[in-house]
């Protein structure tokens, strides 16, 4: 899979940034997960704190856009998230698992 960055903006306020990337790869367009782990290493982030908010691909081509973004920390990620897009993306098991332990 080949990665390539089209446009990266910091939001300091919201301690993330947002990137724009060009994702060439071969087969089936790779799942939220796949996306999600090679971002957190092009990018130099945890793949926990990345949030894959688009996927877009054109008929009949092996490129797809991707928009995401690439949290400083969970404390960000946990407040400007919705509940329904942590879910999406398996932050929210994380976060319940420690709590249904403590039951």
């Amino acid at each position: 899979m080949d990665i390539s960055i089209i446009k990266e903006q910091e939001l300091p306020l919201l301690g993330r940034r947002d990137v724009s990337v060009r994702i060439a790869f071969e087969g089936a367009t790779p799942g939220r997960a796949v996306i999600r782990s090679a971002l957190g290493k092009k990018l130099h982030g945890k793949e926990e704190l990345v949030v894959v908010r688009r996927i877009n691909t054109s008929f009949g081509e092996q490129v797809a856009i991707i928009e995401a973004s690439v949290y400083k920390d969970d404390a960000h990620l946990t407040r400007y998230e919705l509940e329904y897009v942590r879910k999406r993306h398996g932050s929210l098991e994380a976060e319940a698992a420690p709590a249904a332990e403590g039951e």
